[in-house]
């Protein structure tokens, strides 16, 4: 059987002045593009000098983990984050994934612990992310539209953070490179063992960033081995089998220990209140302090047997509803652009758009797993910059070759508003990012810092704000139950806290049922009070 070859016109990058939009002149979007980087890049490095913000719940956990990290602790947490398993203090970290976290661990050896280096380790992540892109795009497309996907990249605030420390913007650069490797094996220019190697490699990396993400690289590294038709059958499925060892190769620092510890690759206690979280019967404000240590791991048969068929559905109907409006949040003009450029697919592209699809499926499963959240849409922006590009190069062949001078003048005019459009709303967004970027930075330590770091170094904090406590008090803190007299005297007997700091103290429905003689006010301030825990009888007998 003879091996078919690329097709050698896809070998070519599309568009380089044989397309129509002459007017639009490449040196000017060229200069719009680097003027749009270099102020980026200026401001984020501003950013990262004057940041005072740990970033927030999410993120402040993430640096507790990478502080231990750096310190060469491992990969271990400081705190107890939720009471559904017990967990050993300070423990191994089963919420956070390791791949941002060692990341900015190696930072932090390098340049030092600051609450900057995470503003620089994003805006690396934006700044890459925008060039690779604009790269991809520029062999598909003529140089200007490469331009205006990058600057569309930069100025897209919504759907990029550079002070809180997470996976989503290194899950937006994952999606670049992906998108960059299917260009590459659309034009003929890697050959198909190397894009194996690359996806792999791609696919573990982005697995240690969020597990979840391989949902999108799976079928990603299937449709772009299994479709390079340059090489037979059998060396496909080959490929494949190299592509996946070299994946359970490198996520082997992961699921390993988890094998040896709990018998399960993928070990996450917290995932226990995803369900009951979803169907509303548990509160989405502190669902964490809920204590669910002797409660059976839920299941949808059990939510069914507890609330009926009909309200699951209706609670999973109001999940979906959401996503609609989640995702216009993240460029509801980039998405339409998308939306309306399929009109002009090709079937010479369809191969793109097939391996860009792909990498919705990730952002979309996490956006609806526990309850929306638009942050997890991030990738999705890029892939509907891509998918656009694609149906605007399909147009522009259609526009030079089948319409008349009219209808040529027609679609150019509307497309230039649509581009202006955009570009207005990207610059809004812009603006509107940074303001709310510097504001945060402003933030300073929470008033209870000082009074908690002059604890005892051995102390356990009890309290509902454990990440903080732990980055910014440096003691150990144990999440605070929200419950019943017998779920406190649990959490005591477990963890043995020394100290308690009740933050907020004006909303008193939501404390530990403490007695007046079992807690002694050390230090208090407008908003906190910071006790030392005296009793109760269960953590008489705690370890010194």
């Amino acid at each position: 059987m003879p091996v078919v070859r690329a097709e050698s016109s896809a070998t070519a990058p599309v568009g380089r002045g044989t397309l129509p939009m002459s007017w639009i002149r490449s040196n000017w979007t060229r200069a719009a593009f680097w003027a749009a980087f270099v102020i980026v890049l200026a401001l984020g490095v501003r950013l990262a000098v004057v940041n005072q913000w740990d970033g927030g719940w999410d993120s402040t956990s993430n640096l507790v983990t990478t502080r231990n990290v750096a310190h060469g602790r491992g990969f271990t947490t400081d705190m107890v984050q939720d009471l559904v398993a017990p967990a050993p203090l300070p423990g191994p970290e089963t919420v956070r994934t390791p791949g941002p976290v060692y990341l900015l661990a190696a930072v932090f050896k390098l340049a030092g612990e600051s609450l900057g280096a995470q503003v620089l380790v994003n805006l690396a992540t934006v700044l890459a992310s925008a060039l690779l892109l604009r790269w991809a795009v520029r062999r598909i497309a003529p140089p200007w539209l490469a331009d205006f996907a990058g600057v569309l990249m930069l100025l897209a605030n919504s759907n990029y953070r550079l002070i809180p420390f997470s996976n989503n913007d290194l899950l937006v650069l994952f999606t670049v490179c992906a998108l960059c490797v299917a260009v590459k094996q659309w034009t003929g220019e890697w050959r198909p063992g190397t894009l194996a190697l690359v996806a792999g490699v791609l696919t573990g990396v982005s697995f240690l960033t969020k597990q979840s993400y391989v949902l999108s690289m799976v079928p990603f590294t299937t449709l772009l081995v299994a479709s390079d038709n340059r090489i037979r059958f059998g060396r496909r499925f080959g490929l494949l089998c190299v592509a996946g060892a070299l994946v359970l190769l490198i996520t082997a620092v992961y699921w390993g220990p988890n094998m040896a510890r709990h018998g399960t690759p993928i070990y996450s206690p917290i995932q226990q209140l995803r369900l009951p979280l979803r169907y509303g019967t548990i509160p989405f404000v502190g669902y964490q302090r809920i204590p669910r240590f002797d409660v059976p791991a839920p299941t949808y048969g059990s939510m069914i047997a507890s609330l009926g068929l009909h309200e699951v559905l209706r609670h999973e109907l109001e999940v979906w509803r959401s996503l609609a409006p989640a995702a216009a949040e993240r460029g509801f003009l980039v998405l339409l652009w998308a939306v309306t450029s399929l009109v002009f697919v090709t079937r010479r592209r369809l191969r793109l758009y097939a391996l860009a699809a792909t990498l919705l499926v990730a952002p979309i499963f996490d956006s609806v797993w526990w309850f929306p959240e638009g942050r997890y849409l991030y990738p999705v922006f890029p892939v509907a910059i891509f998918i656009a590009v694609l149906g605007t190069v399909g147009y522009l062949e259609v526009e030079s070759s089948e319409l008349t001078p009219r209808g040529r003048a027609r679609i150019r005019a509307t497309f230039t508003a649509l581009v202006l459009l955009i570009s207005g709303a990207a610059l809004l967004d812009a603006r509107w990012g940074w303001r709310s970027e510097f504001k945060g930075a402003r933030t300073p330590a929470p008033g209870w810092t000082a009074a908690v770091r002059r604890l005892p170094e051995n102390a356990v904090v009890l309290t509902a704000w454990t990440p903080y406590v732990a980055w910014w008090g440096h003691r150990l803190a144990v999440m605070e139950p929200w419950g019943t007299r017998a779920d406190l005297e649990q959490v005591v007997r477990l963890y043995h806290p020394t100290a308690y700091l009740a933050v907020e103290i004006e909303d008193t429905a939501s404390r530990a049922p403490f007695t007046p003689g079992e807690l002694q006010l050390v230090e208090q301030g407008p908003d906190w009070r910071l006790y030392n825990i005296v009793r109760p009888d269960a953590a008489a007998s705690r370890p010194r």
